[in-house]
C-alpha cells in the first residue's frame, strides 16, 4: 500500500478553521497565564462593600422584629428572604452572610450561596469564602472564572488532583480554551499524569475535537509530547487507529524518546490503512534508528523524492554502508531520484 495514502474522512476529524481559531485562543490563554504565576489564575479579589453609613431606626427596629420572627420560625424560607432583604438595606453584613448561607441550606439554591461569599470576601473572612466557593463546586454551579479561581486555591494548598477535578467538571458544562490550559497545567503536577491526561482527551475529543487538537500542538511545541500522547489516548481505540490520529500519536512517542512504540504504531499503520502524508518520513528516520535498515529502505523506495528531509540521503548511504549490504541501493529507482540530483549523488 502506498506510503503516502490519502487520509480517509473520519466524524471527529478536526475543522482547519476550529485549529485555527482555538490556536489563536489558546496563544491569548497562554500569554495571559504566562504573565501571572506560574500560570494559575489569582483568586477572586475581594469585591468593595456596597454598603455604607448608618442604618436607620426604622431599619433596625424592622430588622429585630423580623429577626425574632425567624428566630422562632427558622425554616420559613420567605421570612428568612425578607430578613435578608431587610439586612441589606440596614447594611449589617455579617448577619446578611449569615442569612444568605441559612436560605442556601434550605433552598439549595446557588444565588444566596454566591451573594454570601461575595460578603464573606468583603469582610476578610477567606475561609468562609472558600467554604462556599467550595460548596458552589459540589453543586455544579460555579461559573467558569468560580472554577478557575477554585483550583487555583487547591494549587495553592498543594491540591492539583481536587484542582484538575474542579476543572475537569467545569469543562463539561464549558469547553474553553482557559479551563482546558489549566486543567493541563494542574494534570501536569501529579505524581501520573496520564490518570488525568486520558479522561481530558476521552472529554474534548467527544465534545471539543478542534479544542484538543489546539491543546495537543500547544503541548507539542511546549516540549511536553509524552502528556500530548496521554491525551489522545483518550480517545476510542477506533479513533486512535485512523491514520491522522496514529500519526499524532506516533510523532508524541517519537519526541517522548520511545521511538521503538511509534516505529511499531506506523509499521502496523502502513500494513492496514497506509500512511499518510507526513508518516513515510518518519518511518523511515525510526527504522534507521532502531537499526531496521531493509524496513527504512523498503518505504523510502515509496516516497516521492521532494518528501526525503535533506538528511535522509547520507543516513541512508551510511546505513547501507554498516550492514555491509550494497544491495539496499537498487531497490531506489533512478528514476525516482531524477528530480533530486542532490540525494542521488549521496545515495
Amino acid at each position: 500500500m502506498s506510503a503516502s495514502a490519502a487520509l480517509p474522512p473520519h466524524r471527529n476529524a478536526p475543522d482547519p478553521a476550529g485549529i485555527r481559531r482555538f490556536g489563536l485562543a489558546f496563544g491569548l490563554a497562554t500569554a495571559a497565564a504566562l504573565g501571572a504565576a506560574l500560570l494559575l489564575p489569582t483568586p477572586l479579589a475581594p469585591p468593595t462593600a456596597r454598603f455604607l453609613g448608618p442604618a436607620r431606626p426604622a431599619q433596625e427596629q424592622a430588622t429585630a422584629s423580623l429577626e425574632r420572627a425567624a428566630a422562632q420560625r427558622p425554616e420559613d424560607v420567605e421570612l428568612l428572604r425578607r430578613l435578608a432583604a431587610q439586612l441589606r438595606d440596614s447594611r449589617r453584613l455579617p448577619e446578611l452572610a449569615a442569612t444568605l448561607e441559612r436560605l442556601h441550606a434550605l433552598t439549595a439554591a446557588p444565588a444566596p450561596l454566591r451573594e454570601a461569599m461575595s460578603l464573606r470576601l468583603a469582610l476578610g473572612d477567606a475561609a468562609a469564602a472558600r467554604a462556599a466557593l467550595e460548596r458552589l463546586a459540589t453543586l455544579g454551579a460555579t461559573t467558569d472564572q468560580e472554577s478557575l479561581s477554585l483550583a487555583a486555591l487547591r494549587m495553592e494548598a498543594a491540591d492539583p488532583a481536587g484542582a484538575f477535578a474542579g476543572l475537569l467538571a467545569a469543562l463539561q458544562r464549558s469547553q474553553t480554551p482557559e479551563l482546558a490550559l489549566r486543567a493541563m497545567q494542574a494534570a501536569a503536577r501529579l505524581p501520573d499524569p496520564a490518570m488525568a491526561m486520558r479522561p481530558l482527551g476521552a472529554l474534548l475529543g467527544n465534545a471539543a475535537p478542534d479544542l484538543m487538537e489546539a491543546l495537543r500542538r500547544v503541548l507539542m511545541k511546549e516540549g511536553r509530547p509524552d502528556l500530548a500522547l496521554y491525551l489522545l489516548e483518550g480517545l476510542p481505540p477506533e479513533a486512535q487507529a485512523t491514520p491522522r490520529l496514529a500519526l499524532a500519536m506516533a510523532e508524541a512517542e517519537a519526541r517522548a524518546g520511545w521511538a521503538g512504540s511509534a516505529l511499531a504504531r506506523l509499521m502496523a499503520l502502513r500494513a492496514t490503512e497506509g500512511l499518510p502524508p507526513g508518516g513515510g518520513a518518519l518511518l523511515v528516520d525510526l527504522a534507521l534508528r532502531e537499526g531496521q535498515v531493509e524496513e527504512a529502505f523498503a518505504v523510502a523506495a515509496l516516497l516521492p523524492p521532494e518528501a526525503w528531509p535533506a538528511a535522509l540521503p547520507l543516513r541512508l548511504h551510511q546505513a547501507a554502508r554498516a550492514a555491509r549490504d550494497p544491495t539496499l541501493f537498487r531497490r531506489l529507482e533512478p528514476a525516482r531520484l531524477a528530480a533530486r540530483p542532490d540525494a542521488a549523488a549521496v545515495v
